[in-house]
């Protein structure tokens, strides 16, 4: 009897695990129908297919001077600049210094190096490695001054304020970083002869011999949309394309858009017109934060310039270490802009270099040539020039064969933004044509 009854009561509950099971089939919806989730309550873990970054790897001088006896000299190559900088982000600086000079100066040789933007100092604690937990001062740098102490065998490295009334300085006793300096300022390893240029308001420094630089012909990837669609909609489910086939998506709220045949990305999201300031260091954390999440570094990206008034940052792309630049910024440039601690706007490329295909070698003007292209123009006030130096040009992207050419070019920091120096125009200028 006892065998029985355990059998009914087994039997039992096999019936009820069934109607369970049958019920569960009937019922189930799939978590991830088509290319968004359909579930609010679960968020997919985008990947652009790049890289997750830090403030180390995104924060990178743009120019280096040596000045030694009367004469400037930079690197050969901006890998040499980029590797330069990584070496010293390990050094370890002690002695901490805090003085204020409306006067500093250094004689002669010293190295010049120097950031295409401002930052807070504090920020220095998360760029390079300090030996101490020191109080910062309360001011921006945008250059960094070394020399050498011989007596020492050390280097001393003074942080500027950008008014060039206060500085920092810190000592470092390191033999190698001693050697590595001294290399450079007594050897004159990797350098090449660099000319001064006086605007009046400002100095900029120009190579007199260009480099050796080839037209690039690259292979790219494109990245899904579907990536960005899952990154920056709080519920992909609810996103919607108004018209088939078209590359824009919106979700009553925040859209977004493919442009320039799927190279380029926008994104809006519309917030109140008012919004907190933030600091420098917060655009650059939340950006950052952002970025990371759905790995979007998906090329080699520069802080280029941040607009604390707007929450605004822009990242410069390059390759080879080389600032690449478009007509359309958008297409070279990662832009944020943020409000109320919340993305509004984001515009990026698509596009990922994945190898080069080669390209011939092309000759670029001389510095004493672009000297005097810039003053032979009337369309350049030589007072609005803050910076002159070589970069690539994008003459196309194809994203049907998945590539892009790009040309060496001379480039102008003219009135705030980068223009390409068109040397054709002064041969029209000359014949009368402008």
């Amino acid at each position: 009897m006892r065998l029985e009854t355990f059998k009914t009561i087994l039997l039992i509950g096999l019936i009820g695990l069934s109607l369970i099971l049958t019920f569960s089939l009937w019922s189930y919806q799939n978590e991830y129908n088509g290319p968004h989730n359909t579930n609010p309550a679960y968020i997919p873990e985008s990947d652009a297919g790049g890289e997750v970054k830090t403030k180390r790897d995104v924060i990178i001088p743009s120019k280096a001077i040596f000045h030694m006896d009367g004469q400037h000299y930079g690197f050969d190559h901006p890998s040499r600049l980029v590797n330069f900088y990584k070496e010293i982000q390990h050094w370890t600086l002690t002695e901490f210094v805090a003085r204020e000079d409306n006067e500093f100066h250094l004689d002669t040789p010293y190295i010049e190096m120097n950031y295409p933007e401002a930052f807070p100092i504090e920020i220095i604690k998360s760029l390079f490695s300090l030996a101490d937990d020191i109080e910062l001062p309360r001011w921006n740098f945008d250059q960094i001054l070394f020399s050498l102490e011989e007596e020492k065998s050390a280097v001393s490295l003074y942080f500027l304020s950008v008014d060039e009334r206060n500085y920092i300085h810190f000592t470092v006793y390191d033999q190698s970083a001693y050697l590595a300096v001294e290399g450079y300022l007594d050897q004159k390893k990797h350098l090449v002869e660099y000319t001064e240029y006086n605007t009046g308001h400002d100095s900029f420094y120009i190579p007199v011999r260009p480099p050796k630089l080839r037209n690039q012909t690259l292979t790219v990837d494109i990245v899904e949309t579907n990536v960005f669609v899952d990154a920056l909609f709080k519920n992909p489910s609810v996103v919607v394309t108004p018209n088939i086939g078209e590359s824009y998506f919106i979700d009553g709220q925040r859209d977004m858009r493919v442009v320039d045949n799927g190279l380029r990305l926008e994104f809006t999201n519309p917030l109140q017109n008012t919004s907190e300031r933030m600091s420098s260091i917060e655009i650059i954390e939340q950006s950052l934060a952002d970025i990371n999440d759905h790995k979007g570094w998906t090329s080699d990206f520069y802080v280029e310039g941040i607009e604390k008034s707007v929450n605004r940052i822009v990242y410069q792309m390059y390759y080879e270490d080389y600032p690449v630049f478009q007509d359309h910024a958008a297409a070279t440039t990662i832009e944020q802009q943020w409000r109320n601690q919340q993305l509004y706007k984001y515009n990026r490329p698509l596009f990922h270099i994945v190898s080069p295909l080669g390209g011939d070698e092309k000759e670029l003007e001389s510095g004493n040539d672009v000297i005097y292209f810039l003053e032979q123009m009337d369309k350049y006030h030589m007072e609005k020039v803050k910076d002159v130096k070589v970069g690539y040009y994008v003459t196309e992207i194809d994203g049907k064969q998945y590539s892009i050419t790009l040309e060496p070019a001379w480039f102008v920091l003219y009135n705030g933004s980068w223009q390409r120096l068109k040397f054709d125009d002064l041969n029209a200028y000359d014949e009368g044509g402008m």
